[in-house]
């Protein structure tokens, strides 16, 4: 394990996560983790401190539903007469 950094202030942290985009953005600006700025920001929340929640992951794509209905009736075997 590397040499530890400074301990960033609770002050710093919220002044970092409430100004950044994501939550990474956060960790990188921090010089921590991501997972320790998750858990700090957890934290912190469940002492009453009002963070706002970073989004996780990538947007999903908006499904089209009539589409996938049409694609699917089509995709059916012919039916077979008895």
């Amino acid at each position: 394990m590397g040499p530890r950094s400074r301990t960033t202030t609770d002050e710093e942290f919220v002044k970092a996560w409430q100004s950044t985009p994501t939550a990474r953005a956060a960790a990188d600006v921090l010089g921590c983790s991501l997972t320790s700025a998750k858990v700090r920001a957890s934290r912190l929340r469940g002492m009453g401190v009002p963070l706002k929640k970073h989004w996780v992951g990538r947007p999903r794509k908006v499904m089209d539903v009539e589409g996938l209905k049409r694609l699917a009736a089509e995709s059916l075997p012919p039916a077979m007469d008895p």
